[in-house]
């Protein structure tokens, strides 16, 4: 099966993935600092900052999580399937260890244990959606069929938002973080079986071209600031920061 034929079964087991890592996304910034703010006496303002130095870690880290899946994918899928099934059991372990912290005797030892458990959260969360996005790019085909592929993981994404909303409720933190990683388990098992039912082919070229690319560019770190010398790559860019700021604001006030 080409990259152009790829089925809505296929599309949908690859999406799956997108489900628990929405766990990771907006629904920890707010349950994050309910909890601690409401258990732990630990102030809101402490864990703004915390929260905000995390986000930069994360951002500076990006770049070279590209130049990891790159690696990964030049290797073989395999690496890139092992890969996903080691960062999604630190994921779900440094998210079960968040939600349930040890005793301290300060507000300020929670909010260094808040620091380490989301650092390792969205290192782990970035390095799976990093290498689950990038295999979109690489199966090819029009807009028609990216899009479906793309309808499936989004659609995914917003159903795992509602769970990791509704979940703590239901089940407790405990048994949320459980439900994540059987959900990230069955989300990588989902993926790889998307991957061995249709051509390797255009994956096998993309691979190549990877590789290529990544060993005449190398890893040299002042390449990364490339894409802000296009005019459409900025302005692109500018749209994800006004995106950004008006997906925070309502998380950060619904908790007052």
């Amino acid at each position: 099966m080409s990259a152009l034929g790829i089925l809505h079964r296929h599309a949908a087991a690859y999406g799956l993935l997108a489900m628990p890592l929405a766990f990771v996304a907006l629904p920890m910034y707010v349950n994050v600092p309910h909890l601690y703010a409401t258990q732990y006496a630990v102030p809101l303002s402490l864990l703004g900052i915390v929260l905000l130095l995390t986000r930069l870690i994360d951002a500076l880290t990006d770049p070279f999580i590209g130049r990891f899946s790159d690696w990964l994918y030049a290797k073989s899928m395999h690496a890139v399937v092992v890969a996903a099934l080691i960062f999604s059991a630190i994921l779900a372990v440094s998210f079960a260890a968040l939600f349930n912290p040890p005793a301290w005797g300060s507000s300020s030892a929670y909010a260094m244990w808040v620091a380490v458990c989301v650092t390792a959260c969205h290192l782990c969360y970035s390095v799976l959606c990093i290498v689950h996005q990038a295999w979109v790019t690489r199966l090819g085909g029009t807009a028609a069929q990216q899009s479906r592929v793309l309808a499936w993981r989004e659609g995914s994404g917003l159903w795992g938002v509602v769970l990791a909303a509704m979940l703590p409720l239901w089940l407790g933190w405990s048994l949320n973080a459980l439900v994540l990683g059987v959900l990230l388990l069955l989300g990588v098992i989902s993926w790889r079986f998307a991957w061995t039912h249709h051509s390797t082919a255009t994956t096998a070229r993309a691979s190549k071209a990877s590789e290529t690319t990544t060993d005449s560019q190398g890893y040299q770190v002042f390449g990364l600031f490339e894409p802000f010398q296009k005019k459409q790559f900025s302005k692109l860019l500018l749209i994800f920061v006004v995106n950004g700021i008006a997906s925070a604001v309502p998380a950060s006030l619904v908790l007052f």
